[in-house]
């Protein structure tokens, strides 16, 4: 559906005013809903929180040469860091995001060619678009001081924080589920379209953020280097947390910049190499500055206005809003991504497109049973958060086994 438009944020809060995780909303959810059926053993599920998977097994028919894989091979951290194998006669499901599953593929032996054998891995398939077309949603945020009128009315993530040493508002969280520790940090958003959008979906996410502590950790700007680009008053940033500021944020949603992920040990303990290539293409920098230019045209109108007396920006890089190189700077110095990367396994038609690495039902080319279930297969980005994107790959997934399991 179309999305445009500015409403309050949608989250995933349970009754009680709680965090309602895929974990809570699935698992706990199902163990209560067929309890007897686990306990029964009918049902069974072993989650190992501190097993580190460390490669795909893979066995070949003598009659027919495609790959079947048949388990998988970790590390149980928790015991005596043994190494476990576990096999299926069933289908082995990868889901371990944008950056691991591409990495566990490779270190496997699907991947490109070249790269696995430079590393000395037995080539299972050549698929050379596993670890390529990483994406992510980035953002750029222009932080504003509430005025002395209405800094007492407005709810700040500081005021927030101070909340949690009053007995009664913790009452009445833990017992009620309500209360300003119910609240979120964000509360608006809005979805738009810039003048370099070609299609019906929106390319541009605002974000309202009433408040934000001293130290910027979502955008890893420490207070030191704020004082130093002379960012707003400095008298703010001396008592930083009671600071009484509120965000606007511009998160970039269909990124032209891709990057990739790639391997630099054949060691499954050796983090991948991550090059998100953050802004690599003009058109990135250019729809984020006209979503920092409608964010200042939207703070100045009356109703906005009075929420704030002064716009921190950072006096480094001169009046940005009326300096278009000034402006290109600072986007390009404050880019941040938004812990939302897909796109290293993408789906698409197996036939077509040599990059494809699952097919529409998520099975991983040139191998049988196994699929790769998370964000990476997502062929583009999302015009939005994508968890509950990644919910619905989830279902289809289990619909897809499921029909697998019923065909004769």
């Amino acid at each position: 559906g179309d999305n445009i438009g500015v409403a309050y944020t949608e989250f995933n809060v349970d009754d009680n005013g709680q965090r309602n995780s895929a974990f809570l909303a699935y698992n706990k959810y199902l163990r209560g809903r067929y309890k007897e059926e686990y306990a029964s053993g009918e049902i069974k599920l072993d989650i190992l929180p501190f097993a580190h998977v460390t490669k795909i097994v893979f066995a070949k028919d003598d009659d027919d040469k495609t790959p079947t894989a048949t388990g998988v091979t970790f590390i149980d951290g928790q015991s005596t860091a043994r190494t476990v194998k576990v096999s299926t006669n069933g289908e082995v499901v990868l889901s371990a995001g944008a950056y691991a599953s591409p990495h566990l593929l490779k270190l496997s032996g699907v991947g490109p060619k070249d790269e696995l054998t430079k590393f000395g891995i037995d080539v299972v398939v050549d698929l050379p678009g596993v670890g390529e077309n990483l994406s992510d949603h980035v953002m750029n945020m222009v932080r504003y001081h509430y005025a002395p009128d209405y800094v007492d009315e407005a709810l700040t993530a500081n005021k927030i924080g101070q909340t949690l040493a009053d007995f009664d508002v913790f009452k009445e969280y833990l017992l009620r589920g309500q209360g300003t520790l119910a609240t979120s940090s964000l509360g608006v958003n809005g979805f738009v379209q810039s003048n370099y959008s070609t299609a019906s979906f929106p390319d541009l996410q605002l974000y309202f953020v009433p408040g934000w502590g001293g130290v910027d950790k979502f955008q890893n700007l420490q207070k030191e280097i704020q004082q130093r680009k002379k960012c707003g008053d400095l008298r703010y940033w001396r008592d930083v947390d009671n600071m009484d500021n509120f965000l606007v944020s511009v998160g970039l949603q269909h990124p032209a910049s891709v990057g990739w992920v790639r391997l630099q040990s054949a060691d499954p303990f050796v983090l991948p190499l991550v090059q998100p290539n953050f802004l690599k293409e003009q058109i990135d920098v250019d729809r984020l500055k006209y979503g920092l230019k409608m964010v200042d045209r939207i703070m100045r109108q009356p109703s906005m206005r009075r929420l704030w007396d002064e716009r921190m920006d950072c006096k480094a890089y001169g009046d940005m809003f009326s300096d278009d190189e000034a402006m290109e700077r600072y986007v390009r110095d404050s880019v941040h991504h938004i812990y939302h990367p897909t796109g290293t396994c993408k789906m698409g038609d197996v036939d077509k497109d040599h990059m494809v690495v699952v097919d529409n039902k998520l099975q991983v080319k040139g191998v049988r049973n196994l699929r790769v279930v998370d964000a990476s297969v997502l062929p583009s980005q999302t015009s939005g958060n994508t968890q509950v994107p990644v919910f619905m790959i989830a279902e289809r997934a289990a619909e897809f086994i499921l029909q697998k399991r019923s065909s004769p």
